[in-house]
C-alpha cells in the first residue's frame, strides 16, 4: 500500500508519498514515483495499487489532459478514462487500485481532492483533507482504507464481531491535523511506518512504506517537490519490514506467525504451497515465486551442465 497523505486549503495543497513499489505479497520491490504533476491545470495525481494500471492510466490521461481547461473540467471527465485504462489491461489486476485528483477548483475557489476507487467502479468522491492511507492506527481510518483492509483482518483470523470492534475504535479515533512544516511531514511519515510497516505481520495491519518521503506542494501556477527523508531500508530493519511476506529474506527468514523457529517458506507459509501464486502467472506457488522453487531450478540447472559431456 503506497504512502499518501495530502492536505488541501484555499491557496495551496501538500503531498506527501513514499517511493517503494511491490508486488503482491512483497515477493518483488522496485521503487517509482507516486505523483505526477500537471502544472497548466494546478493539479497533480497519484496512484496506489496495481502499477500497470498506473501505467496505461497514464496513456489515457495525456488525451485528457490535451483538452481539459480546468481542474473542474478534467475531475468531471475523468471516470470513463480511468475505466478505459482499467477495463484495458490484458491481466486483470488482483488488488484494488484508486487514483487521487488534487488541484484547484475555480468552482469551489481553493483547493479540493478527489477519489476513484475500482472498487466503486471509479465513480468520483471527494475526500476530506487532510487524509491519509495507510492510517496509523492512533488516527481515524477513512472509509476507503478499511473496505481494503476488512478482509484482511478476517484472514489473520479476527471474528466477525473483533472486526467490528476494531472498526469501532479505529473509527473514534482523532481525525488526522495536517503538519504545517516539512519536519512535520516527515515525522507523519515516520510514524506510519513505525505503525503500520514495522509492525508484526499477524497483527493484519502490515503494509510497505519505504524508501524515500516526498514532499510536494501545489499552488496556482507552481508545483515543487522535493525529497524531505530517506529510510533505513538495509540490514535488521528491512528484514523486519519484509518478515512474514514473500519476499526472499521474508520466506527464508523465522516464522514470525507462531515464532517456531523455523523458516516461514517451511512453516505457516507452506498451506499456501499448491494455491495459484499471488504474482498472477497462474502457477502454484510452490512451482513460481517461492524460493524453494528457485532452488530447484538452479539445482537442475547446475545437474544439467554438469551432465554435459565435451
Amino acid at each position: 500500500m503506497t504512502l499518501i497523505a495530502f492536505s488541501a486549503t484555499k491557496n495551496r495543497a501538500d503531498i506527501l508519498t513514499d517511493t517503494w513499489s511491490y508486488s503482491s505479497g512483497g515477493r518483488y520491490i522496485g521503487r517509482a514515483s507516486k505523483v505526477r504533476s500537471v502544472p497548466h491545470l494546478d493539479m497533480a495525481y497519484a496512484i496506489q495499487g496495481d502499477e500497470e494500471f498506473g501505467l496505461a492510466w497514464s496513456y489515457c490521461a495525456a488525451d485528457l489532459i490535451e483538452f481539459a481547461a480546468s481542474f473542474d473540467d478534467f475531475a468531471h471527465e475523468a471516470g470513463p478514462y480511468i475505466r478505459e485504462a482499467w477495463n484495458g489491461l490484458a491481466t486483470p489486476p488482483q488488488d484494488s487500485s484508486t487514483l487521487f485528483l488534487i488541484g484547484y477548483s475555480s468552482e469551489a475557489s481553493r483547493f479540493r481532492a478527489y477519489q476513484f476507487d475500482s472498487d466503486s467502479d471509479f465513480e468520483r468522491a471527494d475526500i476530506e483533507a487532510p487524509f491519509i492511507i495507510p492510517t496509523p492506527p492512533d488516527t481515524r481510518i477513512s472509509d476507503l482504507e478499511w473496505a481494503h483492509l476488512e478482509e484482511n483482518l478476517r484472514s489473520f483470523g479476527m471474528s466477525d464481531q473483533q472486526v467490528l470492534a476494531a472498526h469501532d475504535l479505529w473509527r473514534r479515533m482523532p481525525e488526522l491535523v495536517a503538519p504545517t512544516t516539512v519536519k512535520g511531514w516527515v515525522q507523519l511519515g515516520k510514524h506510519v511506518r513505525e505503525s503500520r510497516a514495522l509492525v508484526h505481520n499477524a497483527t493484519g495491519l502490515k503494509v510497505f512504506v519505504a524508501g524515500d518521503l516526498f514532499h510536494s506542494v501545489l499552488k496556482r501556477g507552481e508545483f515543487r517537490t522535493s525529497r524531505v527523508h530517506t529510510f533505513n531500508d538495509s540490514g535488521a530493519e528491512f528484514a523486519q519490514l519484509v518478515a512474514g511476506t514473500l519476499h526472499p529474506i521474508g520466506q527464508y527468514g523465522p516464522c514470525c506467525y507462531c515464532d517456531s523457529g523455523r523458516p516461514y517458506i517451511d512453516c505457516c507459509a507452506a498451506p499456501y504451497a499448491a494455491q495459484p501464486c499471488l504474482c498472477g502467472s497462474g502457477q502454484a506457488f510452490q512451482a513460481c515465486c517461492s524460493v524453494r522453487a528457485e532452488t530447484a531450478s538452479t539445482a537442475s540447472t547446475l545437474a544439467d551442465a554438469v551432465s554435459v559431456t565435451p
